[in-house]
């Protein structure tokens, strides 16, 4: 059942990824955790059952000079228990995998033709906005590294609350108007053109760390009118936590619980 499922969702992944020049360049195999693999020319994709785990993943990567990237993001995961799953339900989990590419390359398509117009052409999702802060904090490269060794990998919200706001709170205490400059920028324009995950680290894990009224005004004037308006509306979740939903069998779980290297 697992087989003939990852067969099936990795063949209806392949009709979506085919159209816009993927190849497929592995093919899965359920009993081994073994994915479906779709490389492309800057991005791949893998399909994947794990099987101790019981569910499908869909993953994304990136692609430099042809080789797949080690570091997966996960796009999309669903619970798949063959003991009491159908093929009915493996379609429905293809039916969201074809969704959520459609989705991913509609708005990489749209960002890429609003970047291509200013001479930018890279969409923004939290590690890459990590980076773009090392022009604005030199010596975040070094905190960078080290959160790599220490982790394996880049986890933004952690390097948001360990450095990247300690460095906004003692470029605001300095008064460094040309940082400050270029900071508003990075914001605003990461902010524009990310996506959901970098737009909520944005106004909730850094914006709205910032609490002095004065320096809050300072900031908010030299955002561009997207970022002041999502930071405006994002103030009144400060202080409040929300509550996770339950995950039910079939039901999308979260990505950002799924997210590693592949097996």
């Amino acid at each position: 059942m697992e087989q003939k499922a990852l067969d099936m969702i990795s063949a209806r992944v392949a009709e979506v990824l085919e159209e816009q020049g993927y190849t497929t360049v592995q093919d899965g195999k359920a009993e081994s955790n073994r994915p479906t693999v779709f490389r492309g020319e800057t991005t791949a994709y893998a399909v994947i059952y794990a099987k101790k785990e019981k569910r499908f993943e869909l993953r994304q990567t990136t692609v430099e000079d042809g080789k797949i990237g080690e570091e997966w993001k996960s796009v999309s995961v669903w619970l798949f228990d063959p003991d009491v799953a159908t093929m009915a339900d493996a379609e429905s989990i293809a039916n969201d995998f074809c969704d959520s590419l459609a989705i991913v390359i509609r708005k990489k398509q749209t960002v890429k033709a609003r970047k291509k117009e200013k001479g930018e052409e890279r969409y923004s999702d939290p590690p890459f906005l990590m980076n773009r802060f090392v022009t604005v904090f030199p010596d975040l490269k070094y905190a960078i590294q080290a959160h790599r060794d220490k982790f394996g990998s880049v986890v933004p919200h952690a390097m948001v609350k360990e450095f990247v706001n300690p460095m906004v709170a003692k470029m605001l205490s300095e008064g460094n108007s040309q940082q400050l400059a270029r900071f508003q920028e990075v914001i605003s324009t990461n902010y524009k053109n990310g996506d959901l995950d970098t737009k909520s680290l944005i106004t909730l894990g850094i914006l709205n760390a910032i609490t002095d009224p004065a320096q809050e005004k300072l900031v908010e004037d030299g955002l561009e009118e997207d970022a002041r308006r999502a930071w405006q509306h994002a103030r009144k979740y400060r202080h409040k936590k929300v509550r996770p939903e339950k995950v039910k069998a079939l039901e999308k779980l979260s990505a950002e619980k799924s997210s590693g290297s592949l097996r």
